[in-house]
C-alpha cells in the first residue's frame, strides 16, 4: 500500500505496510499435477533475475521503456485544465506524448485499462494513436531496455518499483509524494535515478546516463543489492508486523491523573 503525503492529514495517520502482493508473495501454490507455482514477488523477482541474465547491458537498447495503464489524473480538476496541462496532472500520457515526440530516446504506450471512449479520443487528437495497446507486455520484454521508469496513477506505482530494482536496468523514479513502505530506505543516486515529477529533466536524465555508462550499471548492482536487503520473506513480514506492534504498545499506555483529567475535560459528547 501506499499514501499520499501531498493530500490530506488522513493520509498521514495510515500505516505503511507492504501489500499482498510482496506480503503474501513468497507463498507458493501447486497445481492439479503437482507442479510448484511461485508466489507473484517471487515469481516476478525470479523472471526478472533470470531476464537479466540473459540480456546484458552491453545488448539493451538504450532507451527508457514504459508500459502502463492510464491511471491518474487530478481530483477537484477539470478535464480542461487537466489535459492543457499534461505534464502536471496526467505524467503518464505526457511520458507516451514524449515518446512520439523523441522515439529514439522513450518507448511509451498506454495499455488495456484505458478509462473511456472519449479519452481514448482525445488521444487520438493527439497524436497518441498509434501508442495505444491492449497487449500486456512481461518483465522480460522490459529488460531489453537500459532504462525503466515508474510513474504515478492513483497512488504509487506498486510492485513496478520493486521488481525494476531486481533488474540490470536503470530505474528512473518520478519524484513523489505518494510513498511506500520501503521508500525510507530508497537513495536517489544510489538505487535509481529520480526525475521530476512533471518529466520536465526526463531526456537530461537519459543524456547524462547514457555519457556515464560506469554510474548507470553502479546503480543497477546498488539496486539489486537493496532487493536482497529489504524484499527477502523475514524483512517483508517484519515490516508488517512492525506497526501493528507500535500501535499496540500505544493502546496499552496508562495515562498519569492529569491526563485523564485533561482528556475528560475537553471530551464533547456525540448527540
Amino acid at each position: 500500500m501506499s499514501i499520499d503525503l501531498g493530500d490530506s492529514m488522513l493520509e498521514h495517520n495510515h500505516f505503511l505496510i507492504p501489500d499482498s502482493y510482496m506480503l503474501y508473495g513468497f507463498h507458493s501454490s501447486h497445481s492439479k499435477a503437482g507442479l510448484r507455482k511461485a508466489g507473484l514477488w517471487e515469481s516476478n523477482l525470479e523472471e526478472a533475475r533470470a531476464a537479466s541474465k540473459n540480456v546484458p547491458w552491453d545488448l539493451k537498447v538504450p532507451k527508457v521503456y514504459w508500459r502502463g495503464a492510464d491511471n491518474g489524473k487530478a481530483y477537484g480538476v477539470s478535464n480542461e485544465e487537466v489535459w492543457a496541462n499534461l505534464p502536471k496532472y496526467y505524467p503518464r500520457v505526457e511520458l507516451v506524448r514524449m515518446s512520439v515526440q523523441y522515439p529514439k530516446l522513450i518507448d511509451a504506450m498506454l495499455t488495456h485499462d484505458i478509462q473511456g471512449e472519449s479519452d481514448i479520443e482525445r488521444y487520438k487528437s493527439i497524436g497518441l494513436e498509434d501508442h495505444l495497446t491492449h497487449l500486456r507486455f512481461s518483465i522480460t520484454d522490459h529488460v531489453y531496455f537500459k532504462y525503466l521508469i515508474s510513474l504515478d496513477g492513483w497512488t504509487s506505482a506498486g510492485m513496478r518499483v520493486p521488481w525494476i530494482l531486481a533488474t540490470n536496468c536503470v530505474l528512473l523514479k518520478q519524484e513523489s509524494l505518494k510513498v511506500e513502505w520501503f521508500d525510507y530506505a530508497l537513495k536517489p543516486y544510489v538505487h535509481y535515478y529520480p526525475v521530476k515529477s512533471d518529466l520536465s529533466d526526463l531526456l537530461q536524465a537519459i543524456e547524462y546516463l547514457e555519457k556515464n555508462q560506469d554510474v548507470a550499471q553502479e546503480i543497477t548492482r546498488n539496486a539489486n543489492k537493496f532487493v536482497e536487503t529489504y524484499f527477502d520473506r523475514e524483512r517483508i513480514t517484519e515490516a508488517a508486523k512492525a506497526p501493528f506492534r507500535e500501535y499496540a504498545g500505544i493502546q496499552n499506555y496508562t495515562f498519569s491523573e492529569t491526563e485523564r483529567e485533561l482528556m475528560l475535560s475537553f471530551d464533547v459528547p456525540y448527540h
